[in-house]
């Protein structure tokens, strides 16, 4: 199942984009995006297999985090530096494209890079990132997993043989990445992505994980509780009691070997074995409200300023409750 070079399916155009925002999250949520196929793979650090599934079940949007907004605002200067370090290229912003065979697969690169030899074009996604953790060597396709996934859909998607990265670190760093296509991670991508769209088509949900994604999706799928009783598997409730326990342990072995440290330490701020640094103490102030006070005292007061939050917890019940 590769894919050659093929001429993409325009759906949207980087203007109609900016124009009719709505549109385009309409028409991304006939497929899956670049941007979640990485989600699909189960390599996502935001999301899951099992989340995104139900996003595209219920039709619900990703809220913009002050991240991704933010991401947006730089894209522009970002490709400014861009164009000013490759002046070999015409680069033109990208559109809402399809896979002209596989029509649930959907891209939407930032730039396409024109007057590329021998025969294609070429594509550039800008990216912001607050640490080059899991960042590699500049001019390298070392780059993080879940990127790494994305821009190999916009290539396949495209037609593409070439991905590059222009990527700002914190506001004030600034790397270039470049990706290969490669058949065989394409091939990995559209085996995913066939078997996602018919679990959407089947209504048949991924398997649950224990990633912070799902455990959202749980909670916004069954926000309210009711007084029932479910009879769960002996396994799951072993399985429940054993990692519970084990959890218990953990923290106490962990608070055993912190306390050692600490002795150790006295009133000293680092500990370093081998000239690595393995732990700092810190000794600070903190100022809280009385809030149980302020209640008692400023009834009017606390009523003005309080808000309320809903909590959707798993709680473990005692063996004779």
């Amino acid at each position: 199942m590769t894919t050659t070079l093929h001429q993409p399916e325009l759906v949207m155009d980087h203007d109609e984009i900016r124009r009719d925002r709505d549109r385009w999250l309409a028409e991304r949520a006939t497929g899956i995006g670049a941007s979640e196929i990485a989600a699909v793979l189960g390599i996502s650090p935001y999301d899951s297999p099992f989340s995104l599934y139900w996003r595209k079940k219920l039709g619900t949007v990703t809220e913009m985090t002050e991240a991704m907004e933010w991401g947006l605002r730089h894209e522009a200067t970002i490709a400014e530096k861009f164009r000013e370090n490759h002046p070999e290229f015409i680069s033109v912003p990208g559109g809402l494209y399809r896979h002209p065979q596989h029509r649930w697969m959907l891209a939407t690169p930032d730039l396409i890079l024109e007057n590329v030899e021998p025969s294609r074009d070429e594509l550039a996604q800008i990216k912001t990132t607050w640490s080059w953790d899991g960042w590699g060597t500049p001019g390298t396709g070392q780059i993080p997993a879940h990127y790494a996934a994305q821009v190999q859909q916009e290539m396949t998607v495209y037609g593409a043989r070439r991905c590059w990265l222009p990527v700002l670190c914190g506001g004030n760093s600034y790397r270039e990445y470049v990706v290969e296509w490669d058949p065989q991670d394409a091939q990995t991508i559209i085996f995913a992505g066939i078997d996602f769209t018919r679990r959407l088509a089947e209504d048949n949900p991924p398997d649950l994980d224990g990633s912070a994604a799902t455990t959202s999706a749980l909670k916004q799928l069954h926000p309210t509780v009711v007084d029932e009783v479910v009879t769960i598997p002996q396994h799951l409730a072993d399985q429940y009691a054993t990692r519970r326990a084990l959890l218990d342990d953990a923290k106490t072995a962990l608070a055993e070997v912190e306390n050692q440290i600490r002795g150790l330490l006295g009133d000293a701020r680092t500990a370093v074995c081998d000239g690595r640094k393995v732990a700092q103490r810190s000794v600070y102030d903190t100022t809280r409200i009385d809030t149980k006070r302020l209640k008692a005292e400023q009834p009017d007061v606390h009523a003005a300023y309080a808000t309320t939050s809903t909590v959707n917890k798993l709680i473990a019940c005692k063996e004779n409750s």
